[in-house]
């Protein structure tokens, strides 16, 4: 008898799935997988599209109750592998083969530079179109390293672009001048600044956390991470390969450094219908921040200046000035002239007026 049960199909698949992972590179394969999923999802989308010619959200992708993991658009930058395309070529970032010439450095440090998934997605060449697991581990050792520790500078850079006004990814925005005190010391300025956002931006004292923050216990990075990998997993293997669970159990399990490794992750069947349930969501808030860090389509070098042209032909077609314009100040000038010079004249009729 075959070394499967009844039913279940021969299935090529690496041992434990994430068992070969290094503590490393966890972060880096979940944001390959999902990123990859997204490009699966917006392809099912397209093609629906092309069948059906539907300008409202697609119906039948997602089950009923469940969370829609993509957000239905028909701007092309808005579909990522799109978006991603037009970036490359703004950038000038050419294709390379693997382990050669990988590129570590990117002029004018952009943001999407600094944020992990952006980064992979923009400079990892096998993407979306190779597995996770078919780039070789030293490889992808190689490139988490690299991108492991940013320089002092790099790190400047991206802080201070946060608050850039030029950054497209701000909402709120008030640019006020700040005096710089040389004889004031470090402290003083953060206390200073400290003030101005209270007063411009109160909402950022009243306990809102910012999306990047990070709690403590299970709501940490690192266990954020790997409950992102055994969704995705659960969903790679329940929803798009159509695993029986029997089996989807044995193959989620802890990975390298885990204190359980090697040990399944779920117990029983009814165990995967959180993931399950989770993973759109999750997947849902990863495209969000991908796409928002995934700006601007060209350099600022490269930003043409703006076309005066119209406004100057406007202004040649109608050189006499309207009424009320800076150019009519020497009558305004005049005018107060006038009005100072009587200025005895209307005192002196305010105090007969009172005499009468």
């Amino acid at each position: 008898m075959s070394k499967h049960a009844k039913g279940e199909a021969p299935i090529k698949e690496e041992p434990d799935f994430f068992s070969d992972l290094e503590p490393a590179e966890h972060r880096a394969c979940r944001d390959y997988l999902f990123s990859q999923e997204i490009v699966r999802q917006e392809r099912l989308i397209r093609r629906e599209l092309r069948t059906t010619q539907h300008t409202d959200p697609v119906p039948g992708l997602v089950r009923p109750g469940e969370c829609k993991a993509t957000v239905h658009s028909l701007r092309p930058e808005d579909w990522l592998l799109t978006r991603r395309a037009i970036m490359r070529k703004a950038w000038r970032l050419r294709i390379r083969r693997p382990g050669k010439n990988f590129i570590t450095q990117i002029a004018e440090t952009p943001i999407w530079f600094m944020h992990p998934a952006a980064r992979l997605v923009m400079l990892w060449p096998e993407w979306p179109k190779k597995s996770y697991f078919e780039i070789p581990r030293d490889e992808r050792l190689c490139r988490i390293k690299v991108f492991s520790v940013l320089n002092e500078k790099d790190q400047l850079a991206a802080l201070a672009y946060l608050i850039n006004p030029h950054n497209p990814t701000t909402k709120k925005k008030v640019v006020l001048q700040v005096a710089i005190l040389a004889s004031a010391n470090l402290q003083a300025h953060l206390d200073a600044f400290e003030a101005l956002l209270r007063i411009h931006a109160p909402e950022l004292f009243e306990g809102v956390k910012a999306p990047q923050a990070k709690g403590g216990g299970r709501k940490s990075d690192e266990a954020r991470i790997l409950d992102d990998l055994n969704a995705v997993a659960a969903h790679q293997l329940c929803k798009v390969q159509k695993f029986p669970r029997a089996r989807v159990i044995r193959l989620i399990c802890y990975p390298k450094g885990h204190r359980y490794a090697g040990k399944p992750v779920y117990g029983t069947e009814h165990e995967l219908n959180k993931p399950l349930r989770s993973f759109p969501r999750h997947l849902q808030a990863f495209r969000f921040c991908l796409l928002q860090n995934l700006v601007p389509l060209k350099p600022f070098g490269e930003v043409s200046p703006p076309d005066w042209t119209l406004l100057d032909e406007a202004i040649a077609a109608n050189p006499k000035p309207w009424e009320g314009s800076a150019s009519d100040i020497a009558d305004l000038e005049e005018l107060f002239k006038r009005f100072k010079g009587n200025t005895i004249d209307l005192e002196e009729l305010l105090k007969r007026s009172k005499e009468l």
